[in-house]
């Protein structure tokens, strides 16, 4: 699976080198005939989202971050646990996901679904659709690399743009990341069980928990 999706990557790139890519061939979802290629830790590279105010506090806020995808209790799920860094503190959440087709869904802690994309080698990127107060696209770039080439980053700008996304945000990989919480979680706020939230400074957060306090 993993050698054809690189070999249908460079194969777009290729053909982009000569003509420009379709919004249908940037969009192509992966054939998820076996979920291999997804398994493992994957380094968040950029997202773009269309959360209300959730791009201008990532810019600012958003160092590095992680997740780390396996295979679930049961067939046809999968677990994953998300690990970001946003104003120095360290937030997890991990959800469950079932996957029917091509097509990943999961109600807890957050109902989504979610698609992954055709993307650069030693990459994932996922389209994922969040119902919380309105529906929201995002888009999330990952790579196990802590960089991907330029034309590779052009590529991803490109599939920002045809889903009409706000421009893409940019983590920092280079910078120390956060640690595993199933070996350390004396730093970790777990998103996944409700505890405190940023504060006062995303109110996306608050309008979700319903809370105001620090």
């Amino acid at each position: 699976m993993l050698v054809l999706c690189v070999i249908s990557v460079l194969s777009l790139l290729s053909v982009g080198l000569a003509a420009p890519l379709s919004c249908e061939d940037l969009l192509r979802p992966l054939e998820m005939n076996s979920t291999d290629h997804i398994w493992g830790k994957w380094i968040s590279i950029a997202e773009s989202s269309e959360f209300p105010g959730g791009r201008e506090y990532a810019a600012k806020e958003w160092t590095t971050g992680w997740i780390q995808v396996s295979p679930g209790l049961q067939n046809n799920t999968v677990k994953e646990l998300q690990m970001t860094n946003i104003g120095g503190k360290c937030i997890s959440m991990t959800s469950v996901m079932t996957m029917e087709n091509n097509t990943f869904t999961s109600t807890l802690p957050l109902s989504f679904s979610l698609t992954y994309l055709s993307t650069c080698p030693d990459c994932l990127l996922a389209h994922q659709k969040m119902s919380l107060l309105g529906n929201y696209s995002t888009l999330f770039l990952y790579s196990k690399r802590k960089e991907i080439t330029s034309a590779e980053l052009k590529v991803f700008k490109k599939q920002v743009d045809c889903l009409n996304l706000p421009p893409a945000v940019l983590t920092n990989p280079q910078k120390d990341s956060c640690p595993d919480p199933t070996q350390d979680n004396s730093k970790t706020l777990d998103l996944s069980k409700g505890i405190e939230m940023l504060g006062d400074k995303f109110d996306l957060w608050k309008r979700v928990f319903g809370r105001d306090d620090k």
